[in-house]
């Protein structure tokens, strides 16, 4: 029932996490979809690739924040907002104990502000392109800010983004609502990472909505520079890839 996508359709592979003594036996679950795993195959067959493994990007991305919290007590939440999709990743002590996929990415907030945009008795409507420069450039404006670009103030840009942002919570809300059923950890704080966080005033929408603080922060951009051998500069984007 945690699935996107019918049980039916799923790949699991399974390994046994650390176990306290006497205690239940922990294990960590990656689902992929089949037909998605199976092009995967089959591309690198056609390319005469020797494939020796395949790797899920939130289970990476479950790893690298594990990594980053091991020595900390409690819970720590992630959230990865990327440009085509997101992943929420909650450790409790350093051991990941939900990593799941979330049906909202910033390449929503650029569909959204492609709707039509009320100016005065005009109406505004933004290509693809238009409306991504304005979401990195605008991102999550507070209803009196001036945006000149398009001669408007926030609150014609608010109602545009609002249900994408109220997906998120929901989304959010329900994941975090079951990673802490049976717990006396009570969340605080969530760091996001990812394109979500350069977009600006998107951890304060966050805040806003979800009476969580929020620290934006590009430490997996950071750790694909860090390992970067050849010292490619534009390793933005790249920090799974180092991760893994």
């Amino acid at each position: 029932q945690q699935l996107h996508f019918p049980v039916a359709e799923a790949v699991v592979a399974v390994k046994s996490l650390k176990s306290p003594s006497g205690g239940q036996l922990r294990v960590h679950a990656t689902a992929g979809i089949k037909s998605h795993l199976d092009t995967i195959v089959d591309t690198a067959s056609q390319l005469g690739l020797r494939l020796l493994g395949i790797c899920a990007a939130s289970d990476v991305l479950s790893h690298a924040v594990a990594n980053r919290f091991e020595s900390t007590s409690g819970m720590r939440v992630v959230l990865d907002l990327g440009e085509q999709s997101s992943t929420l990743v909650v450790v409790d002590g350093g051991t990941p104990c939900i990593c799941s996929e979330i049906p909202v990415s910033a390449g929503d907030m650029t569909v959204a502000l492609m709707r039509p945009i009320i100016r005065g008795e005009e109406v505004v409507q933004l290509d693809a392109a238009q409306a991504m420069q304005l979401r990195d450039e605008v991102g999550v404006p507070l209803p009196g800010d001036s945006i000149p670009s398009l001669g408007v103030t926030g609150d014609r840009i608010l109602p545009l983004l609002e249900p994408v942002l109220q997906k998120l919570l929901k989304q959010m809300t329900q994941w975090l609502t079951f990673a802490t059923t049976g717990k006396d950890h009570i969340l605080e704080e969530i760091e996001l990472i990812g394109i979500g966080a350069a977009i600006p005033q998107m951890g304060e929408a966050i805040a806003v909505r979800s009476g969580l603080r929020v620290s934006v922060s590009n430490w997996l951009d950071e750790l694909a520079i860090r390992t970067s051998a050849s010292g490619f500069e534009n390793s933005s984007g790249y920090g799974l890839c180092a991760a893994a």
